[in-house]
């Protein structure tokens, strides 16, 4: 079977966002920070307000790597008592870094791509049993 590769995106991007809810501010990832903060208003009854996002392809590393230069100031999961200005600073770093991964990580994939794009140009054709032959479906299920 042929993949189609021209119509799968390697990397869908996605937003590394930060929202802050009193002294508090949440670092993570979404396709959509809209509908991201509805969820949000549904399960959080203090205010919030969306204060940073960076759109990018390699938002799980950015983000990852935010959470480690943030470590010491998390107080759970995804919350950090940080100022914006510590965010940016972090984010700035991650996003740098993240890069670098996702670089190598691109060159990877294309490579995979163009292994593939060979192999379907090379395949030998696949050729389907005559229905009609002694070997049909039918009678080989009878």
């Amino acid at each position: 079977m042929m993949e189609d590769l021209e119509h799968k995106p390697m990397y869908v991007p996605r937003y590394v966002y930060g929202i802050q809810s009193g002294q508090f501010i949440k670092i993570g990832v979404a396709i959509s920070t809209e509908r991201r903060m509805e969820t949000m208003r549904l399960y959080n009854p203090h205010p919030f307000t969306l204060v940073f996002r960076r759109k990018t392809e390699c938002a799980y590393h950015c983000e990852r790597r935010m959470h480690e230069i943030l470590s010491a100031k998390s107080i759970g999961r995804e919350w950090f008592d940080v100022t914006l200005d510590e965010v940016k600073a972090a984010a700035v770093i991650g996003i740098l870094e993240a890069n670098k991964v996702w670089r190598a990580q691109l060159k990877k994939e294309i490579a995979w791509r163009m292994e593939v794009r060979a192999r379907q140009i090379n395949a030998p054709a696949v050729h389907l049993p005559d229905l009609k032959s002694e070997n049909s479906i039918d009678t080989i299920a009878s």
